[in-house]
């Protein structure tokens, strides 16, 4: 027995099954575009994330005072405005870090974000420093702004200012 009804063709479920197919890879391409793309957009590089790593690596060296990885990061003409307003170069920082002048007791990064221009990269963050200084401890709260440089493949500091927040 032969079932047909005026205007029904056996295979149209068929088309319709793989037009629906087509409909659903295509939304699903569309997705993972706007995925990527949002990835992209909002998600850090691979580059900022290497920055931040190196403005964190600052902070624990800093802390343990490990003097040598911290000259290896800092450009031969770095400049350091600190919170205290005193400008210093790398030799002068690096020397005053070894004369406890001050000493980093822990630094506490409250956020920070890193935006790269070509081969220039620039790093601003929050945080709660605590240091002690000419035997004082002081808990401070500063907003800071890095400059790194890549030089040879590496993140090279070349510029650091801090200014002090209200508490």
């Amino acid at each position: 027995m032969k079932f047909r009804e005026k205007g029904f063709n056996r295979d149209a479920p068929k088309r319709m099954g793989s037009s629906l197919i087509k409909k659903l890879r295509l939304k699903e391409i569309l997705t993972l575009g706007i995925v990527l793309f949002a990835t992209q957009l909002f998600g850090q590089t691979k580059a900022e994330s290497a920055v931040l790593k190196a403005s964190g690596d600052m902070f624990r060296w800093e802390i343990k005072q490990k003097f040598d990885s911290l000259a290896n990061l800092l450009d031969d003409q770095l400049v350091v405005v600190g919170s205290n307003g005193l400008k210093r170069s790398k030799s002068v920082y690096i020397d005053d870090l070894k004369n406890g002048k001050p000493i980093h007791n822990s630094i506490d990064v409250q956020e920070a974000s890193a935006t790269i221009h070509g081969t220039t990269a620039i790093v601003v963050g929050k945080g709660v420093f605590n240091v002690t200084s000419n035997g004082n401890q002081s808990t401070l709260h500063l907003s800071y702004l890095e400059v790194f440089v890549n030089k040879k493949k590496s993140w090279k500091l070349v510029a650091l200012y801090a200014t002090r927040l209200p508490e």
